[in-house]
């Protein structure tokens, strides 16, 4: 938090292996809840490592903000970048202290359903080792499939927690039909399978193709508003937006 009227600016980040394309670079900043204690952020960005791929990187920021030092280069790694579409990524820790990561699927067709990879999901990990948690439904699989919380996704850019029930819910791009905003179900298919090749006409929920398919609490129909992030609003002085 910074002082009322004060402005304070973090160097030395993203890194000199920073990899921007496309829709594809700086995306997601969170900041750890013990933060005054253990000075910990995370970011999610494009790195040129040897195929471009997307990276939650865990950082800690020195006590007079003039510099910051990666603490887990990378925390979650392995994510495809390397079209510089559909990078997703947004971060969130909720009440728990469990670390969300939101996914694109790299506008690559068979990613989404595939899940013995990264893309197209949403990720719940722990904060500090970046392994997933139980609770996670292929948990007891471990390595990147203990990370997977729900998949079926095109390119998720907010997630939010509910300030009472703690459910998170994420808001998905649409290619030009369906931007959707989603209640995340452990184990959840959210029904994208642009497949063969990367055809975007297809539902962005397919309940034909998948008749369990968790539908959209809301979806913008045609044409799509290109709905990205995601909060929710406490307090009176918010009116009916509460």
């Amino acid at each position: 938090r910074l002082t009322s009227g004060t402005a304070r600016v973090l160097t030395g980040a993203p890194g000199s292996d920073f990899w921007a394309s496309g829709e594809t670079g700086l995306m997601g900043v969170e900041v750890d809840p013990e933060f005054t204690s253990n000075r910990r952020i995370y970011t999610c960005q494009g790195t040129t490592d040897s195929s471009n791929t997307v990276q939650v990187v865990a950082w800690t920021v020195s006590a007079d903000y003039a510099a910051v030092t990666r603490a887990s280069d990378p925390l979650v790694g392995g994510i495809d970048g390397t079209t510089g579409r559909h990078g997703g990524c947004q971060l969130r820790i909720d009440g728990a202290g469990a670390l969300w990561i939101g996914t694109g699927d790299a506008a690559v067709g068979t990613n989404p359903q595939d899940t013995n990879v990264l893309n197209g999901k949403v990720l719940r990990v722990n904060r500090f080792s970046g392994s997933g948690l139980a609770g996670n439904p292929f948990f007891n699989d471990g390595g990147n499939r203990a990370r997977i919380f729900t998949w079926g996704h095109r390119n998720v850019q907010g997630l939010a927690v509910h300030p009472t029930t703690g459910q998170l819910w994420s808001v998905e791009h649409g290619s030009d039909r369906d931007d959707e905003v989603n209640r995340l179900v452990a184990g959840g298919n959210y029904g994208w399978d642009p497949v063969p090749g990367y055809n975007e006409t297809v539902p962005m929920t397919d309940t034909v193709k998948f008749p369990g398919a968790v539908r959209a609490a809301w979806s913008s129909g045609f044409p799509t508003v290109a709905t990205s992030g995601a909060a929710f609003l406490r307090g009176t002085s918010w009116g009916d937006w509460q």
